[in-house]
């Protein structure tokens, strides 16, 4: 396991992956911005040594909408080219299989509906 550290880097030097293959559609975009606009920046982008992104190519374009300059990454150090190009496919892959309990989903939806309510009086 690789020391990783929480550091903040200027919007503007980070780059998005070449051979990154996730499209990120525009509606995906513009509620992240929302989610960045309501909550702030809560989920560093995963970056290497070279500032180019790993993970949260759609993180870093939201942030770019909502005009911010700089973000919290991690850097992943010490990755062989294949490990890098791995771990970009992979990260994206994996999160393709999460799914959701729809019982506790509903309810959750549910009561988080009640409360907004409340908290808009």
């Amino acid at each position: 396991m690789h020391p990783q550290e929480l550091e903040i880097r200027k919007l503007g030097a980070i780059k998005p992956h070449p051979k990154n293959a996730r499209t990120h559609p525009a509606k995906q975009i513009r509620r992240l911005v929302e989610s960045i606009n309501q909550f702030g920046f809560t989920s560093p982008l995963l970056i290497d040594e070279n500032n180019v992104i790993l993970a949260g190519h759609a993180r870093w374009q939201a942030a770019r909408q909502a005009g911010l300059k700089v973000v919290p990454v991690i850097i992943i150090r010490s990755l062989s080219e294949a490990k890098t190009r791995a771990y970009v496919l992979a990260e994206n892959k994996i999160a393709d299989l999460a799914g959701y309990d729809r019982p506790a989903l509903a309810a959750e939806l549910q009561e988080l509906s009640c409360l907004l309510s409340e908290e808009d009086l």
